[in-house]
């Protein structure tokens, strides 16, 4: 089960053909949500990354194996509903933000 989340664009698609140049809508599944991912509504999950002096960013990468890393390719998800403020916050991250979805590869 994970949550449905909107993704927000940028007027110029720089994902590189990722998740955000297909659908509008995704589903966290490592955040409690009574949704479940679908073919029109593709699994993501958020990561947690602790960088020293910049602190905790928490972004998202979609479920899928792949052989490079994920960079943010210019949009954001965000729920419609709060659940995923108590994710956020146990995670370490910053309540109540647009989340970056980390959808390109090279």
């Amino acid at each position: 089960m994970g949550l449905i989340v909107n993704v927000f664009k940028t007027t110029t698609d720089c994902s590189n053909d990722g998740l955000s140049s297909k659908f509008d809508r995704l589903c966290l599944v490592n955040v409690e949500g009574p949704s479940q991912p679908s073919a029109n509504c593709p699994a993501i999950m958020l990561k947690k990354m602790v960088n020293g002096s910049h602190g905790t960013h928490v972004y998202a990468v979609p479920v899928e194996k792949s052989k490079s890393w994920w960079q943010h390719g210019g949009s954001f998800t965000k729920p419609a509903v709060a659940g995923i403020d108590e994710a956020l916050r146990l995670m370490g991250g910053i309540r109540s933000v647009a989340i970056q979805l980390h959808d390109r590869q090279e």
